[in-house]
């Protein structure tokens, strides 16, 4: 949950303006470096997802490999492939990595797996490039639609948002804009799923009802700004068949915590 913290650390190390909590302003107007100090990327795992954002706008990022959280391999050489497919010259070490382009330009990336930060990556890479990027068997959760969203609101030309064909057209007009972030589909499950175990009821706000309800329960109730649910403590809820896997599909992270 540091991860905002770290991040706005990050955009006062390259030179931008980060305030607040809760309700955060930035301003990467007067950033002038693109070298992720080491200190603070590999407190986190999104450190990579700058690789894209700062090489677009420099010409150079420099970002220490990826740390944060101890879930499992996390896989980001379909971010690196996708960017070298774009123009960008990058090298590797067990420390960091470093890549270059004289100019990004467009082209047809795809994935081998769906990949959130992977999507991003391209995305922040891509709306700044020379010409149209296509992005097949991109991921689809939430939080990048979200992200394409703002980018939209920002003056990018993004097409297929919410599907898993991705276009982008490049600009070098983008701007700043006004943005609520979306709730983390994740958390509100997890949430879902403490009241859905101890009993009693529980109402959560903001949330995203259609995809924080993938595994419906009995007395689950979607509401226009959240979502409500109950249940009777020590009564067995029925089974429910779900499909595991990326999104829209019930999301693996939350498998040993619904079933026994």
């Amino acid at each position: 949950m540091s991860d905002t913290t770290v991040m706005g650390d990050i955009v006062r190390e390259l030179g931008g303006q980060s305030e607040g909590e809760g309700t955060v302003v930035l301003n990467t107007g007067a950033a002038l470096r693109s070298d992720v100090p080491d200190e603070l990327g590999r407190r986190m795992r999104a450190t990579i997802v700058l690789l894209g954002a700062l090489l677009a706008r420099f010409g150079r990022a420099r970002v220490p490999r990826p740390g944060g959280d101890d879930i499992g391999a996390r896989r980001f050489e379909q971010h690196l492939r996708g960017l070298r497919q774009m123009g960008a010259h990058i090298t590797e070490t067990n420390d960091e990595i470093v890549a270059t382009a004289d100019e990004l330009h467009g082209d047809r990336i795809v994935f081998d797996l769906p990949t959130v930060t992977g999507t991003e990556n391209i995305l922040l890479a891509a709306v700044k490039a020379h010409g149209r990027t296509e992005i097949f068997n991109a991921a689809r959760e939430p939080h990048v639609q979200d992200l394409c969203g703002l980018l939209v609101k920002m003056g990018a030309h993004i097409e297929g948002i919410g599907t898993e064909r991705l276009i982008v057209d490049g600009t070098q007009e983008l701007g700043g804009a006004e943005h609520t972030v979306v709730a983390d589909y994740l958390e509100a499950g997890t949430y879902a799923i403490a009241a859905a175990a101890a009993g009693g009821t529980a109402r959560r706000t903001s949330s995203c009802s259609s995809s924080s309800s993938s595994r419906p329960e009995p007395t689950s109730r979607p509401e226009t700004d959240g979502f409500g649910l109950g249940g009777r403590r020590g009564r067995r809820s029925s089974r429910s068949i779900c499909r595991r896997g990326r999104f829209p599909a019930f999301p693996p992270t939350f498998r040993r915590s619904t079933w026994p």
